[in-house]
C-alpha cells in the first residue's frame, strides 16, 4: 500500500511482511544525498531494525546517523556521527576512513569551551559492564582482542603464538611465554619491565 506526500516522499507498507515501511526520496535533497532510502523493519522473531542507505557510490558518499547538540550552528563541527563509507570513498576531509569503512566520529562545536570527548562507558546495572573489542567475525567469542574490565584492568586476549601481518609497535600477550611482547623493526621483543 503506497503512501505518497509532497515533496516526492513515498512510503510503502510491505503487506507480505508487516510491519515494514520503506521510504524513498526522489531526486536529491540538498547537495549531498542522492536517492537515500530509509527502512523500518520488524521480522517479529528475528530483528527489529531502522536502516538507511545512500545509493551514491561516489568518492564522498556515505550513510550516517547524526545527532547535534543545542548550540550547533552548522554541519562542519558539533556532532556525533556513526556511519559507513561508500565503496569508492576517497574524501580528503575524512582521510582517516576509506572504502566501506564503518566509523564513529565525535566533533565538538567549533570554538566552544566544551569537552568534545567521545565517551564510551558502561553503567553498573549489568553483570559484567565491560567494554569488549573484537575483530575477524561475529560468530566466535574467540575473536575477542581486548577488554576493559569493570575493576579497571585491561586484558589482551592471550595468543599462543605471534599474530601475522604485524607492524612496528604492535603489542600482544604471549600465553606460551606468559609475557607481553612488542614488535620492533625486525622481531618480537619481550617486555621485561615497565
Amino acid at each position: 500500500m503506497p503512501v505518497t506526500s509532497t515533496p516526492s516522499v513515498t512510503g510503502t507498507f510491505d503487506t507480505n511482511n508487516l510491519p515494514t515501511i520503506v521510504v524513498r526520496a526522489a531526486g536529491t535533497i540538498g547537495t549531498s544525498l542522492t536517492a537515500p532510502m530509509a527502512q523500518f523493519l520488524n521480522t517479529v522473531n528475528n530483528f527489529t531494525q531502522v536502516a538507511i542507505q545512500n545509493k551514491s557510490a561516489g568518492a564522498s558518499g556515505s550513510s550516517d546517523h547524526i545527532c547535534y547538540p543545542d548550540n550547533n550552528t552548522n554541519d562542519l563541527s558539533g556532532f556525533v556521527d556513526i556511519g559507513v563509507c561508500s565503496s569508492t570513498f576517497a574524501d580528503a576531509a575524512y582521510a582517516c576512513t576509506g572504502p566501506n569503512d564503518a566509523y564513529i566520529f565525535g566533533s565538538a562545536v567549533s570554538g566552544a569551551s566544551k569537552n568534545g570527548n567521545l565517551v564510551v562507558w558502561t553503567d553498573s546495572t549489568g553483570t559484567l559492564n565491560e567494554i569488549v573489542f573484537g575483530t575477524g567475525g561475529f560468530s566466535s567469542a574467540a575473536n575477542e582482542r581486548f577488554r576493559i574490565k569493570l575493576g579497571g584492568a585491561c586484558r589482551f586476549m592471550p595468543l599462543a603464538s605471534a599474530p601475522a601481518a604485524v607492524s612496528i609497535g604492535d603489542v600482544y600477550y604471549n600465553s606460551t611465554l606468559n609475557k607481553l611482547q612488542v614488535r620492533t623493526a625486525s622481531a618480537w621483543e619481550t617486555i621485561t619491565s615497565v
